[in-house]
């Protein structure tokens, strides 16, 4: 009899981990950027961007940024805008050029890139597709001025423990 009970034991144990291990590899769980084929980050000449990287989880984007357009810039703030915002004054977007919002550098001289600056953004975490631009505002001979540094486009695909397995993503 006593034989009988380790041996259902044994096999409720094993049903468990079965279990466990199943629902560990079936479960959603990887959000990975995905290739674009490229750069996510497009800027015009004179400008610079540089390891753009999106994190759906925190909502963080990191980027290096440059310009080298022949004026030295001071007093700059840079500010990640979605692409769905149509809140503008002549082309500019009406959004807050300070912190927290956006990143102050004192002087951002022609030719020197930025140390790696991170934006945070208020978005769902659906691991789909983040997009928008960067604008900066800054001072030159004592004018302020706005201007639009880069255009950015993440992809993200979800993918379950199992599938990330089987089939990895070419990130």
């Amino acid at each position: 009899m006593a034989k009988k009970k380790g041996s259902k034991l044994k096999y409720l144990v094993l049903a468990v981990i079965l279990i466990a291990i199943v629902a560990f590899l079936i479960l959603p769980e990887h959000c990975l950027q995905t290739s674009t084929g490229g750069n996510p980050c497009i800027t015009q000449s004179g400008f610079l961007c540089q390891n753009p990287t999106f994190n759906p989880n925190t909502g963080n984007i990191s980027v290096v940024m440059g310009q080298n357009i022949g004026t030295n810039w001071t007093n700059v703030y840079m500010v990640f805008v979605p692409v769905n915002f149509t809140n503008t004054t002549n082309g500019v977007p009406n959004v807050s050029f300070t912190p927290p919002n956006a990143v102050y550098l004192p002087r951002l001289n022609s030719g020197t890139v930025t140390p790696n600056l991170t934006f945070h953004i208020t978005a769902p975490n659906t691991c789909s597709y983040e997009a928008g631009t960067i604008w900066a505002s800054y001072t030159v001979d004592g004018v302020n001025q706005y201007y639009q540094m880069a255009s950015m486009g993440f992809h993200f695909a979800k993918y379950s423990y199992l599938t990330y397995w089987l089939l990895p993503p070419s990130i």
